[in-house]
């Protein structure tokens, strides 16, 4: 269904079934004639035509300033008074090719709409058609069909004409211009599209052919698992698109479309595979994060998970996963699911698991010193948790078992809506049971100060009719009734999902106080509270109540019934405690003597304006897109080091989201190095192993959220770190706080920001001229390979250090001159005919350019990777950037240690 039929019998198959083995489409097909060489062919059948003075004068204007010509009163001054204005102007187009004047013809008719204009004949029809073949704009092309009244049978085989000859965009455009949706196969224009990387152009057929679109996601997703479905498109011009045609791309491409067209992702059976396989490791991987008290909540989650699939392999994949990192647990689910895969078999002969993750504890063997039990430090890990917990005191609910009311059935549903609309305060939360596909919400949460309903989304939705949800739906749109929350928008937005009556609740726009935006606007900052390192609605209750809330049974399974008592509490809190909070906020705001600037605050939340001026903090906090326990702004936190220290005796490992951190780290001097893309964020706990090995101590770890707080259990206090602020300057000036660092002159500029290196070699331009010289004459160019030479900036921080790269030529051929050594001033040797350090490795000066090897007199060369820097023209700029949050003054030149 997928492969591009042959040109001979395009046609022939509207009723055939193709071949795609998750669905029934029929094979879509034009029904026009085949593409042979019609009549309005681009040949050299044009009437040679003599220009009138008046067409010389319009065209003229055309030709010799065509931008600045107010168009729309030269066309209607030539067209005025002419009887056949399609005629005249198709006159024009013959003699100038100016097309794109179509538009403006298009405007000057549609301003004529109540004249009769004479009938076009189809050669006039074909010649215009002809005329505009290749157009490469679609609004040309529409304006065209407009205004020659084009249909698609006076333009047989223009398509399938166009897709033959490879003009796929063009075809593209014609086939939208003439409204042929869903007329034709994917194959034919929109999958060589994909390929050319011109997505826009093939959604604009799309959009209107939903047949077609659902077809193309299909495709999409078998692309994912078989690359040799590109195979019949190898052949076609400039497939630039390629590129992101493969790996997690396919998967964003795939989600992107399935949205955009209403394929749910569920029925993608390849997409769907690997979510729940992603879902599943993931899950797996937590359980080290898991705290003792929330592990029958993971466990019920898991158990969940795993009975919604059929498929034995999922099952492989948990226990395997899950033996990386807990041998006593993975037993349990082998023993509970009678599923015992032969890879852990060991497990049940009493042999400790030889793991990629049991040397992320340190000690003396990478597989963790064995207990008396027999386990790994793992294991003895997490028999350990209550000990780190019991340091931890979490806030209670106030709330009785009785003042808890579980709402399933009609009668308790009235008589919570009847104490509901008078409390003149409401806290509002929701839970869903975490997975892959898209969320549903299981309970609702409304509070008041003394009782907490929660209400049974999943039974009432098939309980009741839609009338019978108004007295909620008045509830929340009561402007009287305050309704809080953290991140309650979120929640009021699933809640109009679960019946039809309440979409309406979206639209309230007023009244609804956000604990998390007031959080964002600086309200614990305008009241003096304490920054936390817990995140979410968890930290602002530790800031402002004084005790952080036990989020062990958030993982839950909030599907099943009935709930367990511990899932009751924590639900009931998490919607009282909003309550709480604000009223504990407006307390301190009172006795502060800030309670109007409170008041505005909340007012400016509750009844927000368009366009209103960005506070400083939501500047900060911007990005929208992250999770709402991400957002933190103006951190103060306590330094870990009573004593400053430099940059150079920081030993930090930073995790996959602190990349650029990383690099400007190094910058300011510190021992720096990060994970790679892909890595897991558990591997911070083996390479910072790796480091104590090799005699660094001590290292520390830089992550945020959820990571840090799962890693900070296997290392001493204090040695990871959860950076809390956003921007990267900010991320910077926290952490150096943290470890009151500071940082001299000589620090700047000390290491390599690509590899880590602290150590250069000097080289003075002589030395580069001669290198670059040698070089060149040992390099051999194939015929007709153009030299080129690359510049690389590694500038995250502003563009403000000018470095090189050393990308080679694939086209160059070298060959080797002997060595010649030579000594430099600060020490070591050079080798200046091939341009290389005694360490073997090569300078990399192909990547400097000719004018800078002219003008700059002194070149720094990194030992480790032969990276080059130089004094470049961002330098001024380099030192405001550094000054900005470091309070030093940098060297007028790097002076890297040697």
């Amino acid at each position: 269904a997928y492969f591009p039929a042959a040109a001979a019998n395009y046609g022939q198959n509207e009723n055939s079934t193709p071949s795609h083995k998750f669905s029934q489409y029929r094979a879509f097909s034009a029904k026009f004639s085949p593409p042979t060489l019609p009549p309005w062919a681009p040949v050299d059948f044009y009437p040679k035509l003599e220009p009138t003075r008046l067409e010389r004068d319009f065209i003229s204007k055309l030709s010799n300033n065509v931008e600045k010509v107010n168009l729309g009163n030269e066309v209607a001054t030539f067209l005025k008074g002419n009887e056949n204005p399609r005629e005249a102007f198709l006159r024009i187009l013959l003699i100038s090719r100016h097309r794109s004047i179509i538009t403006q013809f298009e405007s000057w008719m549609k301003s004529k709409k109540d004249v009769v204009f004479p009938v076009i004949d189809q050669a006039d029809k074909n010649i215009a058609v002809s005329l505009f073949l290749l157009e490469d704009k679609i609004t040309n092309i529409n304006a065209l069909v407009q205004v020659f009244q084009l249909k698609a049978e006076d333009c047989m085989g223009v398509v399938p004409y166009l897709y033959s000859k490879r003009h796929y965009k063009a075809a593209c455009d014609w086939a939208v211009a003439l409204e042929l949706f869903d007329a034709f196969h994917i194959s034919d224009f929109v999958i060589p599209l994909l390929v050319q990387g011109k997505n826009n152009t093939l959604e604009g057929y799309l959009d209107k052919s939903p047949k077609c679109a659902e077809l193309f996601v299909f495709y999409l997703d078998d692309l994912s698992e078989d690359q040799t479905l590109l195979q019949p498109y190898m052949n076609i011009p400039n497939r630039d698109g390629l590129k992101v045609l493969n790996g997690r791309t396919v998967d964003k491409t795939t989600k992107r479309y399935s949205v955009k067209y209403g394929v749910d992702l569920e029925k993608l059976p390849n997409y769907n595979r690997r979510l729940v396989v992603n879902d599943l490791v993931y899950w797996a991987r937590e359980f080290r994060n898991i705290e003792t008290s929330g592990i029958v909540a993971w466990r019920e989650l898991m158990e969940y998970k795993l009975e919604k699939t059929d498929n034995p392999n999922m099952k492989n994949i948990f226990l395997e996963r899950l033996a990386r990192i807990d041998r006593d647990e993975t037993v349990y689910w082998s023993e509970k699911l009678k599923h015992r895969p032969e890879s852990i078999e060991h497990l049940f002969r009493n042999l400790s698991v030889s793991t990629e993750d049991d040397d992320w504890f340190p000690n003396d063997s990478p597989q963790g010193n064995k207990t008396d039990q027999g386990k790994t430090e793992a294991n003895r890990d997490v028999d350990n948790r209550k000990k780190s917990e019991e340091s931890v005191e979490y806030y209670s609910l106030p709330l009785k078992s009785d003042e808890i009311i579980f709402i399933d059935d009609k009668e308790r549903l009235v008589q919570a809506f009847n104490h509901l609309s008078k409390a003149p305060m409401i806290g509002l939360d929701g839970e869903f049971t975490a997975g892959p596909h898209r969320v549903k919400l299981s309970t609702l949460q409304l509070s008041t100060v003394d009782l907490c309903y929660i209400f049974d989304i999943n039974k009432l939705e098939s309980l009741l009719e839609d009338k019978e949800w108004k007295p909620l739906l008045d509830i929340i749109m009561n402007p009287q009734i305050k309704i809080i929350g953290f991140g309650v928008h979120e929640d009021l937005k699933l809640l109009s999902q679960s019946a039809f009556l309440l979409k309406e609740i979206q639209h309230r726009k007023k009244g609804i106080i956000c604990l998390e935006t007031l959080k964002v606007k600086g309200v614990t900052k305008l009241l003096d509270y304490d920054a936390t390192v817990t995140r979410g609605l968890s930290g602002m209750c530790e800031a402002v109540m004084g005790k952080p809330l036990d989020k062990s049974e958030q993982i839950s399974n909030w599907e099943r019934r009935p709930l367990r008592r511990e899932q009751m509490r924590y639900a009931a809190l998490d919607a009282l405690i909003c309550i709480q909070i604000y009223t504990r906020l407006q307390t301190t705001a009172e006795e502060k003597g800030k309670l109007d600037e409170f008041n505005k605050l909340v007012a400016n939340v509750a009844s927000p304006q368009k366009n209103a001026p960005k506070t400083d903090e939501e500047k900060k906090t911007k990005d929208s897109g992250k999770d709402k326990s991400e957002v933190e702004v103006n951190v103060e936190v306590k330094p870990l080091n009573t004593a400053e220290i430099s940059p150079c005796d920081l030993h930090v490992v930073c995790d996959t989201m602190l990349q650029g951190v990383c690099k400007k780290l190094r910058l300011c001097g510190v021992d720096a190095v990060a994970l790679e893309n892909g890595q897991s964020h558990e591997h911070c706990l083996v390479l910072r192993n790796n480091l104590i090995k090799s005699g660094v101590s001590p290292v520390y770890i830089l992550s945020r959220g959820k990571p840090a707080q799962g890693m900070v259990k296997h290392v001493p206090k204090g040695h990871c770190y959860s950076v809390l602020e956003s921007s990267t300057e900010a991320q910077i000036r926290e952490i150096f706080s943290y470890f009151n660092v500071v940082a001299q002159e000589g620090d700047v500029f000390s290491r390599c920001v690509i590899c880590n290196g602290a150590e250069y070699v000097k080289l003075q331009n002589s030395h580069m001229v001669k290198i670059q010289k040698n070089q060149n004459e040992a390099i051999v160019i194939p015929a007709g390979a153009e030299q080129s030479s690359s510049r690389n900036r590694h500038s995250d921080f502003g563009d403000f250090l000018d470095e090189s790269s050393e990308d080679e030529d694939e086209n160059e051929i070298s060959t080797t001159k002997p060595a010649d050594w030579i000594d430099l001033e600060d020490g070591g040797k050079i080798d200046i005919n091939n341009g290389q350090m005694e360490n073997g490795i090569k300078i990399g000066i192909k990547a400097v350019p000719n004018n800078t090897l002219q003008n700059v007199q002194e070149f720094w060369v990194c030992q480790s990777c032969g990276k080059v820097y130089w004094q470049g023209s961002h330098w001024e700029k380099a030192q405001d950037k550094v000054k900005s949050f470091l309070n030093v003054a940098p060297v007028p030149s790097p002076k890297p240690a040697t």
